[in-house]
């Protein structure tokens, strides 16, 4: 798309920086709005962007807001990625925080549709939005209560289970019982929730 050839479009009788010089930064604006109209090819006259494209307080400087709406980003991460780039499999495709001890109930969520709760300490989270591959990465850790009794330690993924794209079944390690040993452990609710992580390609 070429440039316009040039970037002073008609200004109105009288409006030169001679006789007021406020018009020196409303040419400049005007400019501004030609080089955008033609650049993205909007067939508008450039007095028709409103003023809301455009902000500033110091003289002579203009500056644009910019924002991003739902981005798309493509392509997966080289062997060795290129620093502070986005790519599809380098940010958090799911997360998941629950309460209820033994109730699953999601307090707040990125792309988990539901739970379901298999037995104690067992249970599969289900993405709303399936991953590309069984390749993803899930972290997770305990919510324990200020005072606890018989506190779950970790959470690791189900023994017999291997990911699904749509779904993990993870499961909560921790004491059997408060008079246990610190090695008496089982497959036992948290007393909270839990905080789970997933990051991989969709």
């Amino acid at each position: 798309m070429a440039l316009p050839a040039t970037l002073n479009p008609a200004r109105p009788a009288g409006n030169d920086a001679a006789t007021d010089p406020a018009s020196t930064i409303d040419n400049q604006i005007r400019d501004l709005k030609q080089l955008i109209a033609d650049i993205l090819g909007i067939p508008v006259d450039p007095t028709s962007l409103t003023a809301a494209w455009f902000s500033g307080t110091a003289a002579g400087v203009v500056t644009i807001a910019q924002s991003l709406v739902s981005p798309t980003i493509s392509g997966a991460a080289p062997a060795t990625p290129v620093a502070n780039r986005l790519y599809t499999d380098s940010f958090v495709k799911g997360w998941l925080r629950t309460s209820g001890a033994g109730v699953w109930t999601i307090d707040a969520d990125l792309n988990v549709s539901s739970i379901t709760d298999n037995a104690a300490g067992d249970f599969t989270i289900n993405w709303a939005t399936a991953f590309a591959n069984a390749n993803y990465a899930v972290v997770g850790i305990v919510r324990g209560a200020a005072t606890t009794v018989a506190p779950a330690h970790s959470v690791r993924q189900h023994t017999a289970t291997a990911p699904l794209t749509t779904a993990v079944r993870l499961q909560t390690v921790g004491q059997s019982t408060g008079a246990g040993t610190e090695y008496d452990l089982a497959l036992v609710d948290p007393e909270v929730g839990v905080y789970i992580m997933a990051i991989g390609s969709q």
